[in-house]
């Protein structure tokens, strides 16, 4: 069984910001995630769109705020 979007996407960012997936859940953000900063921000990003093969509008990526924000933006894809 393949692993789930919002598993992989948790993955992504637990390897860029460099933390335990443990930490982040749907709720992380920014502001709970302090290794969450704005340059990770456009590393996982870039990340996230080599793991899925797409890639985000301009005026997305700032909206990419939560776990939970990332993982509905990739299934509307």
């Amino acid at each position: 069984m393949p692993e789930s979007v919002p598993a992989r996407v948790t993955r992504a960012m637990a390897d860029v910001v460099d933390v335990p997936a443990g930490e982040i859940s749907a709720e992380t953000t920014p502001e709970t995630l302090e290794a969450w900063d704005s340059i990770n921000h456009l590393s996982l990003v870039l990340a996230l769109e080599q793991t899925f093969g797409i890639s985000f509008d301009l005026d997305e990526i700032p909206e990419l705020t939560t776990v939970d924000a990332i993982v509905a933006a990739i299934e509307r894809r």
